[in-house]
């Protein structure tokens, strides 16, 4: 009886129709979503040619089977397939909720030492996330990982190849054209100095929450100074949650149009579909209403960026100056409206990216939780 009250206040609390125009669907538990998973790769790739099998990605491997699973969240699946070149993404609504489908090359898959080597995928394998593996494939690698996933030297390469990567960006930064490109790089830098430390303590990397998942990793004051150095590269650090609030406003609005007007490429252009939108909104909330505002933001300027150029390139003329104007506020409150303060911010970046270095080598080389 318990149960079934919990499932009928999730069903009210959540109500996904509202604004995705989706079919209110019946709350599930994290077990029975991830059933509806598994459902939908064998129905649509089992026993086609090129598919080696398909595992969970993200917050869901780690999730309570039992506890109700938002109707907001996306579920995002790894699909492994012979025929692609890299990875393509698919968002796919079943049931009301939002599978996104991550069509991977088995080239990524060629062995366990590839996947330990990753930031981003050892930490999915690591647990037993496989849905579908028709020969053993993604099992035999899962074990291989799950063995070695703290191993002191594997922890090292992924911390190494975070910080690789936010260097990478930084320099991406530097050759950015105007500011809505610098605040894209400035993204891609902040999330891998975020993920080069989440890796360095154990933890899954996200995008969404990046920022407030890494708070809750951190508690000496070094670490909490690094943090909110963090917060000051991103330009987040004096963001109240009323100007969250407003940017998560302006950003759904600018979201909703891109989707009427939307005709050309943009990047991300996945996220651009109206059953995201459930997603974008409630996502963003849940941080602002759990003290994570200046952290929202991180999720919030994807959606304003690509949305606001869709805009600009398919838009009214008379609607372009609205929406390309309400953006650049946007970047002015992260501090980057001008090249003078985006050269600023590069150089900040750049002694930020040494003390992310510094800590995480430190860490890495003296935690008790890692393996030698």
């Amino acid at each position: 009886m318990a149960a079934q009250v919990l499932r009928e206040q999730a069903s009210a609390d959540q109500r996904p129709g509202e604004d995705s125009g989706l079919e209110v669907p019946i709350a599930k538990t994290t077990g029975e979503v991830i059933a509806l998973a598994k459902h939908y790769v064998e129905s649509c790739y089992l026993g086609t040619p090129g598919f080696r099998g398909a595992h969970l990605v993200g917050s869901i491997i780690h999730s309570d089977r039992n506890a109700l699973f938002p109707t907001y969240r996306d579920v995002d699946i790894a699909i492994v397939l012979d025929r692609v070149e890299y990875q393509e993404i698919e968002e796919v609504e079943q049931e009301g909720y939002v599978l996104e489908c991550i069509l991977s090359s088995s080239a990524r898959y060629a062995s366990a030492d590839a996947i330990l080597a990753l930031p981003g995928m050892a930490c999915n394998l690591e647990r037993n996330s496989v849905l579908v593996d028709p020969d053993g494939y993604l099992t035999d690698i899962h074990r291989r990982v799950a063995a070695e996933f703290s191993a002191r030297r594997w922890v090292k390469i992924r911390t190494e190849d975070g910080v690789r990567c936010a260097r990478s960006a930084l320099d991406a930064m530097r050759q950015a054209a105007n500011p809505a490109e610098a605040v894209h790089t400035l993204g891609e830098f902040i999330m891998h100095c975020s993920e080069s430390i989440t890796v360095a303590h154990l933890n899954p990397p996200t995008h969404r929450r990046t920022l407030a998942n890494l708070k809750a990793l951190l508690s000496t004051p070094e670490e909490l100074a690094l943090y909110e150095e963090i917060l000051t590269a991103f330009g987040v650090e004096r963001i109240s949650e009323h100007e969250a609030r407003l940017f998560l406003d302006q950003c759904l609005q600018a979201f909703d149009r891109a989707i009427e007007v939307k005709r050309s490429p943009v990047p991300f252009e996945w996220k651009l579909d109206p059953c995201i939108r459930d997603y974008l909104k409630r996502g963003t909330l849940e941080m602002i209403e759990e003290g994570a505002h200046r952290e929202s933001l991180f999720w919030i300027a994807l959606f304003f960026m690509i949305s606001t150029l869709a805009i600009q390139q398919d838009g009214t003329p008379e609607e372009r100056p609205i929406y390309g104007a309400r953006l650049m506020h946007f970047l002015q409150a992260l501090g980057l409206e001008s090249p003078t303060a985006i050269e600023k911010r590069i150089q900040l970046c750049s002694e930020l990216l040494g003390k992310v270095d510094g800590y995480v080598d430190r860490f890495v080389a003296t935690s008790p939780a890692l393996k030698d």
